[in-house]
């Protein structure tokens, strides 16, 4: 079951793990990479977040393990993510570079709510 107000979706991590460089040249509408000479697929959250008009959301949920994604919304606000919140970061950019330069295996999201919910990575199959 997919949920309407998605897409399927290629990440960061699909990116960073099959290639060395992306370009992407959004005047001509095309796509660089310099493929790595081995995959490293890593294994992935089954929630994927993001920084947005100086709010943290979730983006995705993933359908294999409906146990976190029932606790999520596709664009839900939410607090913090490891103790950080949107006000932490100067930009977008910033809160990427956090969020992907640091290994996490787990993340512990805090809702408006006030409820904290951890979320393990899961293992490639």
């Amino acid at each position: 079951m997919f949920k309407k107000i998605t897409d399927f979706k290629i990440g960061l991590t699909f990116f960073s793990s099959i290639c060395d460089i992306v370009i992407t040249n959004n005047n001509d509408k095309k796509f660089y990479l310099q493929l790595k000479k081995e995959n490293e697929f890593k294994s992935t959250f089954p929630i994927s977040d993001i920084m947005k008009d100086g709010k943290l959301k979730i983006i995705t949920t993933s359908i294999s393990n409906t146990s976190i994604a029932n606790n999520f919304t596709i664009e839900e606000a939410i607090k913090a993510i490891n103790g950080k919140s949107a006000f932490d970061f100067k930009s977008e950019f910033d809160y990427l570079n956090w969020f992907y330069l640091t290994k996490w295996d787990k993340l512990r999201i805090k809702k408006l709510n006030g409820n904290e919910i951890d979320v393990r990575r899961s293992p490639n199959l």
